[in-house]
């Protein structure tokens, strides 16, 4: 009897684990990055068809901008950044300085995409 207890047991222990690091390497693939790059393509054609600025400016640039932050912020600070993504930051947080390629770039991006958001 304590042997079926100890399967039921170790079976739950298992599926909660499972559950646990497949659902986290779903969520990790959704950065978003995907759905900014799609939706300026997607206001983008309305913009072709309807020859509507605020198409433009208000939803297709922000969408490209918060797009291309990402990217460029994730470029950089992998290829630029003194340590980066290449190396375990939590090893060795006293090699970082406040300043990063990867921040800069992501935040000099979503500073346009944010211009563009807000005034048109």
């Amino acid at each position: 009897m304590n042997t079926l207890k100890t399967i039921k047991k170790t079976f739950l222990i298992v599926a909660i684990t499972l559950g646990v690091i497949f659902g986290g390497a779903q969520q990790s693939k959704a950065d978003g990055n995907d759905t900014y790059y799609n939706n300026y393509y997607y206001y983008l054609g309305y913009y072709n068809a309807t020859g509507n600025s605020t198409y433009y400016y208000g939803y297709a640039l922000p969408n490209y901008y918060y797009w291309y932050a990402g990217e460029q912020g994730d470029s950089y600070g992998f290829n630029y950044d003194s340590y980066g993504a290449k190396s375990d930051k939590h090893l060795a947080s006293y090699y970082y300085s406040s300043f990063t390629y990867q921040s800069y770039y992501d935040n000099l991006y979503k500073y346009y995409g944010d211009y563009y958001w807000n005034n048109y």
